[in-house]
């Protein structure tokens, strides 16, 4: 479904270009039916913008000695070339391009399956393992509501929008999609319960959200 080289280069580079100050939140790589994404903190950094992130033969070092280490053990065979490697194997493969979303605060990746193939749900998750941790995540299996008319604000329905597409979502990621720290996100989702429009179902860690119809405009 999807080629390990691919993945496996894009997750190194995850882990080697993020940034490691200002932030304790963790390189995540979520596994829906039929994507991965994966979410690492830190935008482009010096020589790379938005505009030519992915250039072949480009590349700056946020955390040279982690890179220099990297290649030493062999997670890297030469610098500048890991996201070509990665979509010459999607393509072998059949798969669709690399979609990249570039922040200045995070980078975002997402691969998606070959056209016309079905992958089975994934219903295990690996726990963060804090900095520079990996997480998966399965596709919401439990039934989330469509309608919600309450009267909430933008940032509270882009929650639901987000909480819509996976309700085993984190607080955190949710604060990385939105781009908000999670004091705030954290304050919106007590507003949306207050509202009767959003509930928690189960704990923190093995729980999920659940969306409610709300008639109210």
């Amino acid at each position: 479904m999807f080629p390990p080289d691919a993945f496996q280069q894009l997750v190194r580079n995850a882990v080697m270009h993020r940034t490691y100050e200002g932030t304790n939140a963790p390189v995540k790589v979520y596994w829906f039916d039929d994507r991965i994404e994966i979410i690492s903190p830190g935008g482009p950094f010096g020589a790379i913008t938005p505009l030519n992130f992915g250039s072949v033969g480009l590349a700056d070092y946020r955390n040279p000695r982690l890179a220099d280490t990297m290649k030493v053990l062999g997670f890297v065979q030469r610098f500048g070339v890991g996201i070509q490697i990665a979509q010459t194997a999607l393509r072998a493969n059949g798969n669709p391009a690399i979609l990249f979303d570039v922040d200045s605060n995070w980078v975002k990746c997402t691969l998606h399956l070959r056209p016309g193939i079905m992958a089975p749900q994934k219903n295990d998750e690996l726990g963060e393992s804090g900095r520079g941790g990996v997480k998966r995540s399965a596709k919401p299996s439990a039934p989330v509501n469509a309608s919600v008319n309450a009267p909430v604000n933008e940032l509270q329905r882009s929650l639901l929008h987000l909480i819509k597409e996976d309700n085993r979502i984190s607080h955190d990621l949710l604060a990385v999609r939105l781009q908000k720290n999670r004091s705030t996100i954290m304050r919106n989702i007590r507003s949306l319960k207050d509202l009767g429009v959003l509930k928690r179902v189960g704990s923190d860690k093995t729980g999920h959200w659940e969306i409610l119809n709300n008639d109210e405009q």
